[in-house]
């Protein structure tokens, strides 16, 4: 990115959304927090006209958007992705993505750590991140095969970092991820995070997609709704 240049970052992944305007060096011009729980559609658009309005008062071009691909909210990541193409197309500016476990911040990164956190639908997931790089699928665990693989962890020393709140979990399951340390993810991160790839990193992190843990959901219309007529 060219100094005269501005990303904006926006992450959409959790309970708790974020939006960011920050310069090629990563100092912050705007930054904005919000419930993201169930109203993504409603609350991520003022937050990002205020960056739009900022960007415009700055007198710079914005030449690239960041969003935090997820695992997380599937409602959220996936607006958060069309909001990114909109603005994308009205300024110019190239689109990319960065996985949510990738832009965790740590005083010292490990070689290798994993994310855990509720599938729904009675599953739950394990995600790697080696290098520096998520990867490309999540491990789906019944609610055994998750504590015994989290005691295996334990005992090997690997690090977890729980994506959820605890009130998603119960019973034995809240007894071993209660010690985890949680997630910390927002679109300042993100952007810094982002900022520190190399360009060919950076460049294959280009035209992004969500990442789902399993595929969509699609159900099935009714008895007597118009499509089966």
């Amino acid at each position: 990115m060219d100094l005269a240049e501005m990303l904006l970052t926006i992450d959409t992944s959790s309970d708790s959304g974020s939006l960011c305007l920050s310069d090629s060096e990563g100092r912050i011009l705007l930054e904005r927090s919000f419930s993201a729980s169930r109203t993504n559609n409603v609350d991520l658009f003022p937050v990002l006209a205020d960056a739009m309005e900022e960007l415009q008062k700055s007198d710079r071009t914005l030449s690239a958007i960041l969003v935090g691909t997820g695992p997380g909210s599937y409602s959220g990541v996936r607006i958060a992705l069309a909001a990114a193409v909109g603005v994308a197309v009205a300024k110019g500016a190239e689109v990319y993505g960065r996985g949510t476990l990738e832009s965790h911040s740590w005083e010292q990164r490990p070689d290798c750590y994993y994310g855990f956190g509720d599938a729904r639908r009675g599953k739950y997931f394990r995600l790697a991140v080696r290098n520096g790089h998520q990867d490309r699928e999540a491990t789906l665990m019944s609610e055994e095969e998750s504590l015994a693989w989290l005691a295996e962890a334990e005992s090997q020393s690997l690090p977890v970092l729980l994506l959820d709140p605890l009130a998603r979990f119960k019973g034995h399951l809240l007894e071993r991820v209660q010690d985890l340390q949680s997630i910390e993810i927002s679109a300042s991160s993100l952007a810094r995070n982002w900022l520190k790839l190399s360009d060919e990193e950076r460049e294959a992190s280009k035209n992004p997609s969500a990442f789902y843990l399993r595929p969509p959901h699609i159900t099935p219309a009714k008895a007597g709704h118009p499509l089966h007529r």
